[in-house]
């Protein structure tokens, strides 16, 4: 049985008309400037995205600006921040998972790495869950409004799906930016994934002292493979710890 995706069932409101149109203009503002940032951000980190993705990222920002103002989904910051910080190191595991046919996104929140993924990778189908409703609703406004086909968003807590048929033991891959600790996150992967699959925990600088905490083994893991990068623009490193299921 295939996991229960629900792709299409994205009904979900915004933050309402009269908020829409008193940020229109500064949205088509950040929009283009969001464009061109994103576009030399994401060929600076290898990745060749078409002007249609480019301009899907720059939309998915748009719709985060507007419904920050009332939610905050994340943190303040200009445009350049929301790029670099978020949205171009939510594509440095995309080439990782170009290979894969599905992907959980644990704790997804603010969309970050899930949408960036999926409008990168439109080939993977892509699950965002999050236990929290205003979220989720979000979520489900992006995919409505860019056209997000292969993605569908779940309100639920992830130790749900762990059981559930269709969805425990078969994904290819889950991946977690910000939702917990590597025990937790690994412990919850193993019930999840199919033998094979590869669990993605994008962690800072610190993934060294970390990981040395913990055996994979025990967890049903192989140790990781480890990926460094620089965030585009700026000095800030990242690591990608890629671990595969036995």
């Amino acid at each position: 049985m295939e996991p229960r995706w629900r792709i299409g069932d994205t009904a979900a409101g915004t933050p309402g008309d009269r908020s829409r149109r008193a940020t229109g203009r500064r949205a088509a503002s950040h929009s283009g400037s969001a464009t061109s940032l994103v576009s030399a951000g994401a060929l600076e980190m290898g990745l060749h995205l078409s002007d249609d993705q480019v301009a899907q990222l720059a939309s998915f920002l748009d719709v985060l600006t507007r419904w920050n103002q009332r939610f905050g989904l994340v943190g303040p910051g200009d445009t350049s921040v929301l790029v670099r910080k978020h949205l171009l190191d939510s594509l440095a595991p995309a080439r990782i998972l170009g290979s894969r046919r599905t992907v959980i996104d644990i704790g997804s929140g603010a969309g970050f790495p899930g949408v960036p993924i999926s409008i990168a990778c439109p080939e993977l189908r892509v699950m965002l869950v999050d236990c929290r409703r205003a979220r989720v609703s979000f979520l489900k406004e992006v995919i409505r409004s860019i056209g997000l086909r292969n993605t569908a968003a779940r309100e639920c807590r992830i130790e749900s799906l762990t059981t559930e048929t269709g969805t425990a033991g078969r994904l290819d891959a889950a991946i977690s930016r910000a939702w917990t600790g590597l025990p937790g996150f690994l412990d919850v992967c193993a019930r999840l994934l199919r033998p094979g699959g590869i669990a993605i925990s994008m962690k800072g600088p610190r993934a060294r002292a970390e990981l040395s905490r913990i055996d994979p083994g025990v967890l049903g893991f192989a140790a990781p493979h480890e990926t460094h990068y620089t965030l585009p623009g700026g000095n800030e490193r990242r690591t990608l710890l890629v671990f595969e299921r036995f």
